[in-house]
């Protein structure tokens, strides 16, 4: 979880000018603020991981502040990847050759000998691709297989986020007490 701390001294006159509009200045401003830790977040995350960045800011939620509850939330999904997204390579269909799936793990290529890449059917028209592997000798059932999650490798680049968060905010928080003041609060 990443927190703010800061001498709001110098602010404190200037947001009690701002009256029953404050809240909504400093909810814009914390909006902002968890725009920049995700920009600086992904970035960092999706390198760590070897998958696109989109793919990354796509599984990381912002919840807004508002003026009535003035804190900003930034998490990840805790749900796994399916291992197709780390850079699946092996023969399509495999025709039972045995040669398995080869991945780009964080942290290096790995060899699963006993996987497949397919195409399933999960529903009427929907399909989803994959990598697969037999639960066990007979043909049915299989299972797909997953990589890590987002929130797991989230964890290690919240300093990153709190660093920009530390930065940011004071910023932010300035632009939007002007912003107001320009709106015509005396300030």
């Amino acid at each position: 979880m990443i927190s703010i701390k800061l001498d709001t001294d110098a602010w404190t006159r200037t947001v009690d000018r701002l009256g029953n509009r404050a809240p909504a200045a400093i909810a814009r401003a914390e909006n902002r603020t968890g725009v920049n830790v995700r920009a600086a977040m992904v970035p960092a995350i999706a390198a760590d991981m070897g998958i696109s960045a989109a793919r990354v800011r796509s599984r990381i939620d912002l919840r807004n502040a508002t003026p009535n509850r003035l804190v900003m939330t930034i998490g990840a999904s805790a749900r796994q990847l399916p291992l197709v997204e780390f850079g699946a390579r092996g023969p399509v269909p495999s025709r039972g050759k045995g040669t398995g799936v080869t991945t780009t793990n964080p942290g290096g290529a790995k060899r699963y000998p006993h996987a497949f890449l397919a195409t399933v059917r999960i529903g009427d028209p929907a399909q989803r691709y994959g990598v697969f592997e037999r639960k066990g000798r007979a043909r049915m059932p299989i299972r797909q297989l997953y990589g890590p999650s987002i929130w797991h490798v989230f964890g290690k680049h919240e300093a990153l986020g709190q660093a920009r968060a530390t930065e940011m905010f004071p910023k932010n928080l300035e632009h939007e007490i002007a912003f107001e003041a320009s709106k015509g609060a005396s300030v």
